[in-house]
Order: C-alpha cells, then sequence, then structure tokens
C-alpha cells in the first residue's frame, strides 16, 4: 500500500488512540484520514474475529479491503448536480377557521 510520507513519518508519543487521531488530521487530508481510519476499523474488525475464533487475515488482504471499502464509499457518495433545480411551492401556514 502506497502510504503518504507524511503518515510515515509522523511520531507520536500519544497513549490513547484518539489523540494518535487528532495529531494525524492536523497532518494528513481529508480523505488521506478517512482512508486511515477505514484501516484502522478493519484492523479492529480483525482483532475481533480473531479473539471469537475466526481465521486471521493477512494484513495486505486488510488494507486491500479497507481500500475497496474506501473507494465504494467515495463512489457512492451522492453529488449534487447543478443543472436540476427542484423547487416546491412556498406553503404559508393558516390557523383553522
Amino acid at each position: 500500500m502506497e502510504c503518504s510520507p507524511k503518515v510515515q513519518k509522523c511520531t507520536s508519543d500519544e497513549v490513547d488512540f484518539i489523540h494518535v487521531l487528532e495529531k494525524l488530521m492536523e497532518r494528513v487530508e481529508a480523505n488521506q484520514m478517512h482512508l486511515i481510519v477505514t484501516v484502522a476499523r478493519q484492523i479492529w474488525l480483525r482483532r475481533n474475529s480473531v479473539v471469537f475464533g475466526g481465521a486471521m487475515v493477512a494484513p495486505s488482504d486488510l488494507v486491500q479491503f479497507a481500500r475497496e471499502q474506501f473507494e465504494a464509499v467515495c463512489n457512492a457518495a451522492v453529488k449534487p448536480n447543478p443543472a436540476v433545480v427542484v423547487s416546491s411551492p412556498i406553503i404559508v401556514w393558516q390557523p383553522p377557521q
């Protein structure tokens, strides 16, 4: 997997994972951060699988699956189409008579 030099050179003496993520958020772009979080989630799911008797997934497979999930989410995101404008009539509330 190609990894950003910003991530590779990022050092941290943080104890909590949330602090590591906060530090990364200051250094990497949003799409890279989303991929990092997706990989972290896959690592956690792999850990749970192993703990509860499942099979161990190879790290390269884990990263590849995370990348595919990330790309699927990006491709599924609805992008607004400026050519389509939907206007609805303004309805003003009227008290009952």
